[in-house]
């Protein structure tokens, strides 16, 4: 979520111990992009979409997600936005623009 990554930024730019270097500002989840469709499908009320018409190659790694262990060590960031309510907050925004 948005306020999440402004919060790792803030504590990245205002942290003296910080010289440089690279941190994973993400949720820590392993999530299937399937559920993350599912969710957005739901919420809009439609079931149009559909899976498996693309055949992954041996050599991608279907299940990556981001390590966010040196974030919260190092920087005491941590995620406080779950996915579920990072969807349902932005989806309910895109909605108001209607």
């Amino acid at each position: 979520h948005i306020n999440d990554v402004i919060e790792a930024f803030k504590k990245i730019m205002f942290n003296t111990m910080v010289k440089s270097d690279l941190y994973n500002i993400a949720s820590g989840t392993p999530t299937k992009l399937k559920d993350i469709t599912n969710y957005i499908s739901n919420h809009f009320k439609t079931q149009n979409i559909l899976y498996g018409k693309r055949i992954s190659s041996r050599f991608e790694n279907d299940n990556l997600y981001a390590d966010i262990n040196k974030s919260k060590n190092e920087l005491g960031w941590s995620p406080t936005i779950d996915l579920e309510n990072g969807l349902k907050n932005t989806l309910e925004y895109y909605k108001s623009l209607k």
